[in-house]
């Protein structure tokens, strides 16, 4: 799988995960740890928003979140993530945030 990378506040150049298949659809497979990365003030997940408009303008059909401490996996669309996800800013710049009840959890 290619790896996909972008540019965040403080921390630099950084792996955003892989680009994927889902259904024949391209999607970004985005690996986590739960423990770490579950975004609390959402209850779910977050990415970067410059990733996320350039994979909506590049026709992603959506993103996939792998955790590897659980082994949960998490779809949703990108119309998903505009209708029912939010925009946050923080020390990281500006996110796309998704609530896992919008997501369809499966086991990878």
């Amino acid at each position: 799988m290619e790896a996909v990378y972008i540019e965040v506040p403080i921390r630099g150049r950084v792996k955003a995960g892989y680009l994927s298949e889902e259904d024949g659809q391209k999607v970004l497979l985005k690996e986590v740890i739960r423990a770490k990365h579950y975004f609390n003030l959402v209850k779910g997940y977050a990415l970067q928003r410059p990733l996320f408009l350039e994979l909506k303008r590049k026709g992603f059909a959506g993103i996939k979140i792998h955790e590897t401490d659980t082994g949960d996996t998490y779809y949703a669309t990108m119309e998903d993530w505009s209708l029912n996800g939010s925009t946050w800013t923080g020390q990281y710049g500006s996110q796309q945030t998704l609530s896992e009840k919008y997501m369809k959890k499966g086991r990878s």
